[in-house]
């Protein structure tokens, strides 16, 4: 798997190109998910309706909310973005999701999900953070390995951010 370092904000083609969103499972009591910090924070400010949005899916599957390609459209314009969830569902309070640590196991049932996906359009990218290893807590190495393991195709690119 190619990696490159930089704002995968800017480095992702408006159209043509997928970001994919690490996310956690879990909702509030109006139905919107909790998009915790870094870039599901940011995509949620970028994104307006994604809270509703991934709040109805994750209130659908719960636990098994899978990892979610969709095209969203903010202020200047449309997105495609792939809702990935790292952090696991917490039944007794689906709105302190976000707390929780990255699971590798959830993380790799993810991956497996996304490397049947192609890029949105043709010659596209999905670039792909080191999943769960921001505000999760994983380790980088083997998140990164799992990463390589999984996602072979040449559309998937990781991205190591500038921070």
């Amino acid at each position: 798997m190619r990696e490159v370092r930089g704002d995968i904000w800017s480095l992702a083609h408006f159209h043509r190109d997928a970001i994919v969103i690490p996310t956690n499972i879990g909702y509030n009591k109006h139905g919107n998910a909790i998009m915790g910090r870094g870039l599901a924070a940011q995509a949620s400010t970028r994104f307006q309706n994604l809270l509703h949005i991934y709040g109805e899916l994750c209130i659908e599957f719960k636990a098994d909310t899978p990892a979610h390609q969709l095209h969203v459209t903010g202020p200047s314009g449309g997105r495609w973005l792939i809702l990935f969830p790292t952090k696991s569902f917490r039944a007794d309070r689906p709105e302190m999701s976000w707390q929780g640590k990255s699971d590798m196991k959830l993380i790799e049932r993810g991956l497996h999900q996304l490397a049947s996906m192609g890029p949105p359009q043709l010659n596209g990218k999905i670039y792909v953070p080191l999943l769960g290893c921001g505000r999760g807590g994983l380790r980088r190495e083997p998140v990164r390995e799992l990463m390589d393991s999984i996602l072979k195709a040449d559309h998937f690119v990781r991205i190591r951010s500038l921070h």
